[in-house]
């Protein structure tokens, strides 16, 4: 996340923020202005970051809640003509924390596997039958 980021009134809809690529109204928009939109833009998002889901200790690791900022900025990059709306932090928090959990689960799941595997060979079978899968 950008220094200098959070606090502030609320999250404001992706019309107040010009996208990036967009003209200042005398010509080109320079590196400045290009960074001032930036800024703001990181500034609304990590308002509603910090206080996403926060009865989650998950969400309060600085980890991920600078991940989920920056998965928010870029969609906002990408995609100008919606920006960065009120409450999209809510829905690809939530796409995270279940992403982030079943990867875990399914890590979990083929490491049981494997050892469920080994017991029941035929080598295996004596020395792991402690674990329950024979």
């Amino acid at each position: 996340m950008p220094p200098g980021g959070g606090g502030g009134e609320g999250a404001q809809s992706g019309p107040n923020l010009p996208a990036l690529g967009e003209s200042a109204p005398g010509g080109t928009r320079s590196v400045w202005s290009k960074k001032r939109v930036i800024d703001e833009l990181y500034r609304i998002i990590e308002q509603d970051v910090k206080r996403t889901f926060p009865e989650l200790a998950y969400f309060r690791l600085p980890s991920v809640q600078s991940r989920l900022a920056n998965i928010l900025a870029i969609y906002s990059f990408q995609h100008p003509s919606l920006s960065y709306r009120q409450g999209m932090h809510d829905i690809a928090a939530f796409v995270m924390y279940v992403f982030d959990h079943d990867l875990f689960l399914v890590e979990d799941l083929s490491s049981l596997e494997t050892a469920c595997t080994m017991a029941t060979s035929r080598e295996g079978a004596a020395r792991e039958s402690r674990h329950g899968c024979v």
